[in-house]
């Protein structure tokens, strides 16, 4: 694509409720103004009784904004964007002012650039978000996406099959697996409808560290509060038929956890800028979920170096964020 010839895209008018401000908290594991209780959940330590009681949006609501603005982007046929292929490659917020339940936002979305090489395309785009403060925040992403992925001949599966594999399991899984499987999952239902919640944790040479579980319900109530319902992050099959090693967490929600982890540790509107490069997937088991340890170093001038894994490996690169 020539960028020199870019498309241009009107702006967008987007209400903030008090409710979604509730409930991306809760999804986000941000304490402070949550939503009441779904069926199933526990309770919130502090529960939003009106509009008061929700303070300012937490630091990457802005991008689910953007990303409502930016859904324009993916539906121009000009741009070929296959969305159940794409994949978060780096985000960028700056914070300039407060977003309030009650707002009525325009947000300007536009592309910075299109690049392909061979069968990846990757877009760049730029948002801004301006509120009845001034602008409010800018928001920049990059997206990749995949080419198709090559199913496997039928002969190739049938021979990765195990030569023991008990009649009628899928995937030649012995019946002994699959009996553990049932009965962890029985253990899971216990606390998959809890949302994710932050607990404190120890990582040597870090200022703040704190340990987050996620299950397939997370990811459904994170889509949910953000509103991005790409079937990669809730489907098996969709996300095996792209491709990848199942399904996986949003990259905007490891970030939302993170920038909940930097409130826990700095106070309530403290952040000003969160960067991060998306190097690693948070693949969540069906049974046992996932657990990302998030931890940060603080430097001068406010600065703060962000590490994240998830299985012992790194999931997002180059992560770093402002404080006030």
């Amino acid at each position: 694509m020539d960028n020199s010839s870019l498309p241009t895209y009107a702006p967008i008018s987007y209400h903030v409720g008090v409710e979604h401000l509730a409930s991306f908290n809760t999804a986000t594991a941000r304490p402070w103004g949550q939503a009441a209780p779904g069926m199933g959940e526990p309770a919130p330590l502090h529960p939003v009784a009106g509009m008061d009681d929700v303070p300012s949006a937490a630091p990457t609501f802005a991008a689910v904004v953007a990303q409502r603005a930016a859904a324009v982007l993916i539906a121009d046929p000009q741009l070929g964007i296959d969305f159940s292929r794409v994949l978060h490659g780096s985000e960028s917020i700056e914070l300039h002012e407060p977003i309030r339940a009650g707002d009525q936002l325009t947000v300007v979305p536009g592309v910075k650039r299109v690049v392909e090489r061979g069968p990846l395309r990757t877009l760049a785009s730029r948002t801004e978000v301006h509120g009845p403060r001034g602008l409010a925040a800018v928001v920049e992403s990059t997206l990749a996406v995949m080419p198709p992925a090559q199913p496997a001949p039928a002969a190739a599966a049938a021979a990765q099959q195990p030569a023991d594999a008990a009649p009628g399991q899928p995937g030649g899984a012995p019946a002994e697996a699959a009996q553990t499987a049932l009965e962890d999952g029985a253990n899971m239902a216990q606390w998959s409808l809890v949302p994710p919640t932050l607990e404190p944790a120890e990582v040597e040479g870090a200022d703040f560290a704190y340990r987050v579980r996620l299950t397939l319900t997370d990811l459904v109530r994170y889509a949910g509060a953000s509103r991005d319902f790409n079937p990669i992050h809730h489907n098996p099959a969709v996300a095996k038929a792209a491709g990848l090693p199942g399904v996986i967490a949003h990259g905007m929600l490891t970030l939302a956890l993170v920038a909940s982890s930097l409130e826990a540790h700095a106070g309530l509107g403290k952040v000003r800028q969160l960067r991060a490069n998306f190097s690693g997937m948070v693949v969540v088991d069906p049974v046992r979920g996932a657990e990302l340890t998030i931890s940060g170093q603080r430097g001068e001038d406010g600065k703060v170096t962000l590490s994240v894994t998830c299985a012992g490996r790194d999931v997002l690169a180059r992560a770093s964020a402002l404080l006030a």
